[in-house]
């Protein structure tokens, strides 16, 4: 076997890093157009597009194909988010994907941001009962 083979070899064993997952709320939330304000409980860098929140509703709302939930009221609720940097810089997330009914927004980067995320701010267009927000990132 080749140098380069033996190096594909022990690169393709190396496990994958950890997702960080950070509960920014746990427990029912009811999520507004004025932004509700999380704080991490400690910053933390964010250097990959997939670092991001994700926000888990209640059952009753619907995933619509245009990235919101349709309320029991039958309203299309549109999540927006916001992380604040710890050099006092602000940067939106506005990548979306799903896993089920959660939304998850993330960076759009092309590289580390200017510095780590301390806090998040999160909104949506009308009321939406959720069960839980999370900040995840790739592991450092």
């Amino acid at each position: 076997m080749t140098a380069t083979a033996m190096w594909l070899v022990a690169s393709a064993c190396q496990r994958a890093p950890m997702r960080v997952h950070q509960d920014l709320a746990k427990g029912p939330t009811t999520l507004g157009p004025l932004p509700s304000l999380f704080a991490l409980a400690s910053p933390i860098p964010v250097d990959d597009d997939s670092d991001g929140v994700c926000v888990y509703p209640e059952t009753s709302y619907i995933l619509t194909e245009r990235w919101a939930w349709r309320t029991p009221e039958g309203q299309d609720a549109r999540l927006a988010t916001e992380v604040e940097l710890t050099d006092g810089s602000s940067v939106t997330l506005s990548s979306p994907t799903s896993t089920g009914h959660n939304i998850c927004l993330h960076t759009r980067v092309d590289g580390p941001l200017s510095a780590p995320v301390q806090r998040v701010r999160v909104r949506t267009s009308t009321p939406v009962k959720v069960m839980r927000i999370v900040w995840e990132s790739a592991g450092r």
